[in-house]
């Protein structure tokens, strides 16, 4: 009876709750036998599946999912039925564990993955089906990644990659994983603007240029982003010419004087003296005019003090009069007024110390 003593608290419930499959009962020393609604000893019928029994040998490591068991009077043979759905269930479970494990140290190489892949293939489990139902795992490990990411807030391109290799090894749909990307993503963008604007000074540079353009493509970041990046390197470069006498030169309707170019002509609505008119801002090598219907005026560069941008507009300061200029890029056209003020309007060379004499 020992076989039966050992096996009594597992058979005992079983042996009612599965009685629709067949007829099951228990006999005074709790020994259980179960017979299949065809009279057949050695099959029970289950869930539509015909499972045959198996031996006493493997039936040890499985006896947490034994759903029905058999057992001669003689004691010398034991059966179990087993229910495939726990066993899968199980199966799972340890290749969740498992996943577990190899994650514990905040890192998932191809190596390890490769592991997890053998395993699956060694016990029968489906491996897109396992990776599918580790998924709220492996969405909490990528986000523990992207939040040292963060907090380091240094994002190489090669993080990006790499981050993104990790997604997929993970086998973490884009529209699931969409809100920890774009985090980095955001961060990635942040600091590439950034560079941007401090190299500004060397933008005008082809060589610079193209590096910061190498640099943008290599962080292989949404088509939108790049592209918003890129228009941004392009402007600050067009600036940058400008400020180092690179003026740009364009056709206009407006009569000029004989070797005049022109290097702005747009619509505008200037302030001056307390009236908004409506006009036209020409912006040459000569001069800079306002050519309205009433209210416009011109002045040489030499008489072209100052301008200021502000954030919708400029105000432009001339030795006869101030006005402020509301127009579509404030910041084109004040660059391009500086720079055309610098490259036009000779500037004296400082007077040079004489020898001997003494600086306090």
């Amino acid at each position: 009876a020992r076989p039966a003593a050992r096996l009594r608290r597992i058979v005992g419930p079983l042996a009612s709750r599965n009685a629709v499959a067949g007829q099951a009962r228990t006999d005074p020393h709790g020994w259980v036998s179960v017979r299949g609604k065809t009279g057949d000893p050695h099959r029970l019928c289950f869930r539509s599946t015909t499972i045959v029994y198996t031996t006493d040998e493997c039936a040890a490591p499985s006896l947490t999912h034994a759903s029905r068991v058999t057992l001669n009077r003689n004691g010398d043979t034991m059966r179990f039925l087993f229910d495939p759905l726990k066993e899968k269930e199980q199966k799972l479970e340890r290749f969740r564990q498992s996943f577990k494990i190899l994650i514990s140290d905040g890192v998932y190489p191809p190596d390890r993955q490769q592991r997890l892949f053998q395993a699956c293939q060694k016990v029968g489990l489906d491996w897109d089906e396992a990776r599918h139902y580790i998924r709220s795992d492996a969405l909490a490990f990528l986000a523990k990644v992207v939040e040292r990411m963060l907090v380091d807030a240094v994002i190489t391109s090669d993080e990006i990659a790499d981050l993104r290799r990790l997604q997929r090894r993970l086998a973490i749909p884009d529209d699931q994983s969409s809100t920890l990307i774009e985090k980095v993503y955001n961060l990635a963008e942040q600091k590439i603007a950034s560079k941007i604007i401090e190299y500004a000074a060397y933008l005008g540079e082809e060589q610079v240029i193209q590096t910061l353009r190498t640099d943008i493509t290599a962080y292989n970041l949404p088509v939108i982003r790049t592209s918003r990046l890129l228009t941004q390197l392009e402007r600050q470069h067009q600036l940058a010419r400008m400020m180092i006498g690179n003026l740009p030169v364009i056709m206009t309707n407006i009569g000029l004087y004989k070797d005049e170019a022109c290097h702005y002509d747009g619509s505008v609505n200037v302030l001056t003296e307390g009236d908004l008119i409506e006009g036209q801002l020409l912006i040459t090598s000569k001069r800079l005019m306002i050519i309205a219907t009433r209210g416009g005026f011109q002045t040489e560069w030499s008489q072209c003090h100052a301008v200021e941008m502000m954030e919708r507009s400029l105000v432009l300061v001339t030795g006869t009069q101030n006005a402020m200029v509301l127009c579509e890029d404030p910041q084109y056209v004040a660059t391009l007024i500086a720079s055309a003020r610098r490259h036009y309007v000779p500037h004296e060379a400082p007077t040079p110390i004489r020898q001997g004499k003494r600086l306090i």
